[in-house]
């Protein structure tokens, strides 16, 4: 299996689906693009921190055009995902700097270095948790009339997802949505 097939594989068992958009470079080391309800994930594996140099600008591109796909939308954060094999200690301020950036998304460079794809995946937030279990249990205890939906919201979802919700009323009194 590929690496690719690995990391498709690997979010699609944690609920997330595969953006089919037509406008992503795969030239551009874009190999995985993914959306659940509140986020798009892109993830590009590089061999070094100058790929990532290299590609980020197109990558970040693609996704804030990615915000007029039907499949996508405005309301979802968007997140750039570089697995770099190597990072050389010399270039941690490059990594530093790119990760700082948050125009357009939010990026995270993780270093592969001796493990593999999945653990190095496992360490985001978007896979670390994806079941929600823990997180909508701790909610819960806090709020206990709360509807089981409206839970995984709190527990997974941005607060400005939920404030958009609200406004909109997509809520009831209950907390179900409507």
């Amino acid at each position: 299996m590929t690496e690719q097939e690995k990391i498709e594989e690997l979010f699609k068992e944690n609920g997330w689906s595969v953006i089919t958009a037509k406008n992503l470079p795969k030239e551009a080391g874009l190999e995985n693009t993914f959306r659940s309800g509140y986020a798009v994930v892109a993830v590009s594996v590089q061999p070094d921190v100058e790929g990532v140099v290299e590609h980020w600008p197109a990558l970040q591109s693609a996704l804030s055009a990615l915000r007029d796909d039907n499949e996508v939308g405005k309301l979802k954060d968007l997140y750039l995902v570089f697995i770099i094999r190597e990072i050389s200690p010399s270039r941690l301020k490059v990594v530093e700097d790119i990760c700082g950036d948050t125009n357009v998304c939010r990026k995270m460079c993780l270093e592969l270095a001796d493990r593999d794809i999945e653990s190095v995946l496992m360490t985001t937030p978007f896979l670390s948790g994806s079941k929600h279990s823990d997180e909508t249990s701790i909610v819960q205890d806090s709020f206990p009339d709360v509807a089981e939906e409206t839970l995984q919201d709190l527990a997974r979802k941005s607060k400005e997802y939920i404030l958009d919700r609200l406004l909109k009323g997509d809520y009831d009194s209950q907390g179900d949505l409507e």
